[in-house]
């Protein structure tokens, strides 16, 4: 039946990562069932839609699909597509950080379970539900879950529900101090992984057992797990660049394909004419000039896709060498200097004391290249036009904190005074925490980076009627007004730091685009030899 072939290519579309046309015969599938009636179908293929949408962040868009079809869900009380919509619902929730409606989703498809005797949803709801109790730092009722789900998974053979339960349990256990269990479930969650080609999560648990590694004091395996995990890092990064380099190839040729049936076409109509050419004499030459007329417009029409597909091919080209460029020479040989490092301690010719002592300097290494990872998903994160910012209200000194996490070892290398503002003072703002923080790291690490050591560092916050502002000011060697240009045109510029500290060039450029997709602005002043002000400009 058509719905049955339908749904068979749908599920092929999202084993592809087609996410795009999944969705479009989504959209088919559910206005067949409207068509027939089928008010399971609908709900069964809108519950597929929310998901699908989150499995792409597309949030806001999702939870306008689940608010659209909960007056069916609740018609269809009680049953198992209703406990599972409730199950999908408290995902999205959770995710938006919804965390007290999450919880309540949570308990109406544990609710509908029950009464149906249904375990569907069983799996999820547990692991959720620990999630939730997790980030309320209700971390016995998060342990007690997330281990009950974690056995009954094993037990039953279901491996993404065992893993998603293992990954839960390590970032519980780090929360709360349990650093040699987080890292042991976090070896065991990449132990049993069976999907490291495609899960993202790899990565998350090699940083997450490196980190619970340094907090102990384990410093070797810490480097080791953190080795591991920007090598995932730099397989993710890859995967991305050929997704997008083969997506410029499958544009090229669907013209190519358009291209040939229009030139077949127009021969078709060419043919025709001088048939009726042929049988009206009188009208030959006009003919004729319509042939020739038309000729020429298809020359031209040709020559103008194929400058089309050339600039788009050479744009994927220039896309993936810059990509492999930076890896090359920006991440590449950091991490080969610390892996060399590594080496000469395994084999005994440096001494742990000496290794503790080049600690911070391995430190800042290690943190500038996670810096130029995150700057460079980023940029493909752009590239592909998806920056579609969450907006709450955020607590403005926590998130400079999470800014200034992992930049610690760069203040003390260079023995900056950093003067942030008074803890005592709440500073809220509406905006995307990620967002905010992302901005924030990027240009710390730039004042950073440019300033002499012994220098200050002042990061203040302030309100008008309008805007939130953040205030960054360094006493470094400031930018030249050419290369101020480049950054407020948005151009890329790289340059070493006082340190010889490398980057790509991207931060700053990057920041300004991101603000910009929450309307958010960045202004810039700089005196040469004094320093430079950076202003993050937030709306009320």
């Amino acid at each position: 039946m058509l719905y049955q072939d339908f749904e068979a290519r749908i599920d092929g579309f999202i084993a592809r990562n087609e996410i795009d046309s999944a969705l479009m015969h989504n959209s088919m599938l559910i206005k067949y069932y409207n068509s027939i009636d089928d008010l399971e179908g609908i709900l069964s293929a809108a519950i597929d839609r929310a998901e699908m949408l989150r499995s792409i962040y597309n949030l806001s868009e999702g939870i306008q699909v689940i608010s659209e079809y909960e007056g069916l869900a609740k018609s269809l009380i009680p049953s198992a597509l209703s406990a599972r919509f409730y199950n999908r619902k408290a995902a999205i929730l959770y995710q938006q950080k919804k965390k007290p409606e999450a919880l309540d989703a949570i308990k109406k498809s544990q609710a509908l379970d029950s009464i149906i005797n249904e375990s569907t949803n069983t799996y999820s709801n547990w692991n959720l539900e620990g999630a939730v109790y997790r980030d309320l730092h209700q971390f016995d009722k998060a342990l007690s879950l997330l281990h009950k789900n974690a056995q009954f998974a094993e037990v039953h053979g279901d491996t993404l529900e065992y893993l998603s339960a293992l990954y839960n349990l390590a970032l519980t256990y780090s929360r709360q101090g349990q650093y040699a269990k987080s890292i042991e479930t976090s070896l065991k969650y990449i132990e049993n992984n069976t999907y490291q080609s495609r899960d993202y999560k790899n990565g998350a648990m090699w940083r997450e057992a490196a980190e619970s590694a340094r907090k102990i004091g384990k410093y070797e395996e810490a480097y080791n797990y953190l080795d591991s995990a920007h090598k995932v890092r730099l397989l993710d990064m890859e995967r991305l660049v050929d997704f997008k380099v083969d997506a410029f190839k499958a544009s090229n040729q669907l013209e190519k394909a358009r291209l040939k049936n229009s030139v077949l076409s127009e021969k078709s109509k060419t043919d025709h004419f001088r048939i009726l050419a042929l049988a009206f004499f009188l009208l030959l030459f006009i003919f004729l000039g319509v042939i020739f007329y038309l000729s020429r417009q298809r020359y031209k029409s040709q020559n103008q896709l194929q400058a089309i597909e050339n600039a788009e091919l050479q744009e994927g080209l220039d896309f993936k060498n810059k990509l492999i460029s930076i890896v090359a020479h920006d991440i590449r040989n950091p991490m080969a200097s610390i892996k060399g490092m590594l080496e000469l301690y395994n084999q005994g010719l440096v001494k742990e004391e000496e290794l503790k002592s080049w600690m911070d300097g391995l430190e800042v290494s290690v943190a500038n290249v996670d810096l130029l990872l995150e700057n460079l998903l980023n940029w493909v994160r752009s590239q592909s036009g998806k920056i579609e910012p969450y907006i709450e209200t955020l607590n403005l000194n926590m998130i400079l904190e999470q800014a200034l996490q992992g930049l610690d070892a760069q203040v003390q290398l260079k023995g900056i005074k950093l003067h942030k503002p008074n803890p005592n003072i709440a500073h809220s703002v509406m905006g995307d925490a990620n967002i905010i923080a992302f901005v924030l790291r990027n240009i710390l690490s730039n004042a950073f980076k440019f300033s002499p050591k012994g220098s200050n560092v002042f990061i203040t916050c302030y309100d008008s009627n309008e805007h939130h502002c953040i205030e960054i000011k360094d006493e470094g060697e400031g930018i030249p007004e050419n290369v101020l240009a480049k950054i407020e045109s948005g151009l890329n510029f790289s340059k070493g730091g006082t340190s010889k500290e490398k980057g790509t060039g991207m931060g700053l450029a990057l920041s300004k685009e991101f603000l910009a997709a929450m309307n958010g602005r960045m202004e810039i002043s700089s005196i040469l030899k004094q320093g430079t002000t950076i202003k993050v400009i937030i709306p009320r």
